[in-house]
């Protein structure tokens, strides 16, 4: 069964082309023994063109495809995934200009909507990428300067949450259980609270690691 591409549909059209390969042979029978489409008959040359425009629009496929899931948080793969789209679409050396012309169109939208939208200045988007193991370091990101820029706001982010009111308890330490009273007060089990330098100290340490 054939694709239809649909405008309000994303990737639908990367659909389309990638399921008229695959059916190629039936789709040339169809049209070759129709009068009326005989002419839209697709050559070998046409079969190719839209081999390149599938491998040109498959990244971009994959990575809305990820974002997109509902099976599990995708926020800490906004940011990577802006970066890593915009290197491939900048890479155009051996494209022809038909190619070029597409990932500029591509990249041009891409560029839009993270302006529009200030992606790149979202810190919950900033700090979940941080809060990601192979991502702490937002090694995707060539510029040595933005990069450490992106770390300085996950930082950031991460102190701003620690003082807000959503934690409502303040981080305590832990007493030495030796040396905790044995009578039956419940106050002296209670821990001490760290004050606000101490936290911070700890954080910053944490956050260097």
């Amino acid at each position: 069964m054939l694709i239809t591409c649909v405008s309000t549909r994303w990737n639908s059209e990367y659909l389309m082309i990638k399921r008229i390969i695959e059916e190629l042979d039936n789709v040339n029978e169809v049209l070759y023994h129709n009068k009326n489409h005989k002419k839209l008959y697709l050559r070998p040359s046409d079969k190719e063109m839209m081999k390149i425009f599938c491998e040109t629009f498959e990244p971009f496929f994959n990575l809305t495809k990820k974002i997109s899931s509902e099976k599990y948080p995708s926020s800490n793969s906004v940011i990577y995934s802006i970066f890593s789209l915009r290197k491939k679409y900048s890479s155009s050396t051996c494209d022809n200009n038909i190619i070029k012309f597409v990932k500029l169109l591509i990249l041009e939208s891409l560029n839009w909507y993270v302006r529009e939208y200030k992606i790149l200045d979202n810190s919950s988007l900033i700090l979940a990428s941080f809060l990601t193991p192979n991502r702490k370091k937002f090694a995707i990101i060539e510029d040595l300067l933005t990069r450490q820029q992106y770390f300085e706001k996950a930082k950031a982010a991460i102190k701003v949450l620690i003082n807000s009111q959503i934690f409502k308890f303040p981080i305590e330490q832990v007493d030495d259980t030796d040396k905790l009273n044995d009578s039956l007060d419940d106050s002296n089990y209670l821990s001490k609270p760290l004050d606000k330098k101490e936290i911070n100290t700890a954080l910053d340490k944490e956050l260097e690691s």
